[in-house]
């Protein structure tokens, strides 16, 4: 039997669209067990972790993966929706504009 080393995940992220549901921790842990070196994340998973945990920054570092983007496509896409007109588990890929995602990367 031949087993075939997978191939490498460098440069690679894992999107938040691919783990429906997870919040920011979640999704970082996940990734990190997948050999995910960075995440995609949605802004309200970015904003709600680092504004309920005074400790998120260690957190994040603990699992060995990066925040390697904040999302804002969603809002800017030709025609999308308001973020109150789509369901409430979409809400936070809608609700935050690009100048919030780029002051929370420098947070």
């Amino acid at each position: 039997m031949t087993v075939r080393t997978p191939p490498s995940l460098v440069g690679t992220a894992l999107c938040w669209g691919c783990v429906p549901g997870t919040d920011l921790f979640e999704l970082l842990e996940v990734a990190g067990r997948h050999g995910f070196p960075e995440i995609s994340a949605m802004p309200g998973q970015y904003f709600r972790a680092s504004r309920a945990d005074p400790g998120w920054r260690r957190r994040v570092a603990s699992t060995g993966v990066s925040v390697g983007v904040i999302d804002a496509l969603m809002c800017h896409l030709p025609g999308a929706p308001r973020a109150r007109d789509v369901r409430p588990e979409w809400r936070d890929g809608f609700a935050w504009d690009l100048a919030a995602c780029l002051d929370g990367d420098e947070a």
